[in-house]
């Protein structure tokens, strides 16, 4: 189309368009669904203890976020021609850009971890640093696209807009789609590929090395195998997940600089696959073998029915009181009592592990304040 077109937002209102957002709208439902699980079941197992644990578990939270925003989109296949669909347009783009770079973040330092332990053999120690680039840095650089309204329809959806109201190429927004989302998704890719090579060849030569040693061999290679269990295996698919659910719009993207009129298969392998990321986040962290077995129907009702007796021994805990002798609560005043009051306390909270509490210390206190 040229750029004086007038029909850059009639051919996106078409039945087949119509659908193909709809979908778009099912599959980011169904991404958060799977987030949610993710994330329900690290916090019932507390598999958050490793940092690479919790990792995940920031993937997971912006990978629900960005499927939150994706629903959000599902009627501005609507036209454009009141004012607060516009204006709802434009804070759904800004929210679905923001959550993507939530999530490349996120993947970045998945992969910047991943270098550091294999092949700097090196810890993060900036976790707070990271929590923040992961949720706060997206949300302050994707304002720049409303300096120049470029927030507003894109295809059938939301996003950093191609054309201007008037069917008019929109050369902020190619700009800042360049700039915000293409070159960033293309640098993580070089990024992916050069820190898997290193990877690979750090950890083959490891293994040549240990092999190798004679006296520490055995040794060495369980710490590697350690390692790679622990540290690596858990995280290594996310960065290609992403990436490979991402490529079709990268790809789609690409087509839409170079070719007038949409190619229709494009944007529905983009509204099909790429919102798909939390469903597959879902199967290859319930396949991993110890969350997978911590899964298993008798171990969650070994853990709940623990958890429900733990929490009922702890509400069933008889109160305890000072024993009621004449000759020793006679000789207690107002103080002594607010004394004897505090140290019960204290037993009660520490006495989780047993259903009673030794009275004798107690009492043996109550005999010092009555002698003093």
């Amino acid at each position: 189309m040229d750029d004086n077109g007038t029909n850059c937002r009639q051919q996106f209102e078409t039945p087949t368009f119509v659908a193909i957002a709809s979908l778009r709208a099912m599959m980011g439902s169904l991404s958060l669904l799977g987030s949610v699980f993710v994330i329900f079941i690290i916090m019932y197992l507390k598999k958050y203890v490793l940092y690479t644990q919790r990792l995940v578990l920031y993937l997971s939270i912006t990978v629900g976020l960005n499927a939150i925003a994706v629903i959000s989109q599902a009627g501005v296949y609507l036209p454009m021609e009141s004012e607060a669909v516009k204006i709802y347009c434009q804070i759904s783009g800004y929210l679905s850009q923001s959550t993507d770079w939530s999530e490349l973040v996120a993947i970045c330092l998945v992969t910047f971890d991943l270098y550091l332990t294999a092949v700097m053999n090196v810890k993060s120690k900036r976790e707070v640093i990271q929590f923040l680039l992961i949720f706060f840095l997206p949300l302050g650089v994707n304002l720049l696209p409303f300096i120049g309204s470029s927030y507003g329809p894109s295809g059938p959806w939301c996003w950093i807009k191609t054309y201007n109201d008037d069917c008019s190429k929109s050369q902020s927004g190619k700009i800042f789609q360049i700039l915000l989302w293409y070159v960033p998704i293309t640098l993580m890719i070089f990024f992916l590929i050069i820190t898997y090579i290193a990877i690979y060849y750090k950890l083959r030569q490891q293994k040549k090395q240990y092999i190798s040693c004679r006296s520490e061999s055995n040794a060495c290679l369980i710490r590697l195998r350690q390692m790679i269990q622990k540290e690596i295996k858990p995280l290594v698919l996310y960065p290609v997940l992403f990436l490979f659910f991402n490529f079709f719009t990268l790809l789609n993207g690409l087509a839409s600089q170079f070719y007038s009129e949409p190619i229709r298969t494009l944007w529905l392998l983009e509204a099909l696959i790429t919102p798909f990321v939390g469903v597959a986040i879902t199967l290859v962290y319930t396949l991993d073998p110890e969350t997978r077995k911590r899964l298993q129907k008798c171990d969650l009702r070994t853990d709940y029915r623990n958890r429900v007796q733990a929490r009922k021994r702890i509400l069933d805990f008889p109160l305890l009181t000072p024993p009621r002798s004449d000759s020793k609560l006679d000789t207690l005043k107002k103080k002594d009592l607010e004394k004897a009051k505090m140290l019960n306390e204290e037993q009660l909270t520490n006495a989780q592990s047993s259903p009673y509490v030794n009275l004798q210390t107690l009492i043996d206190n109550d005999d010092e304040n009555s002698n003093k």
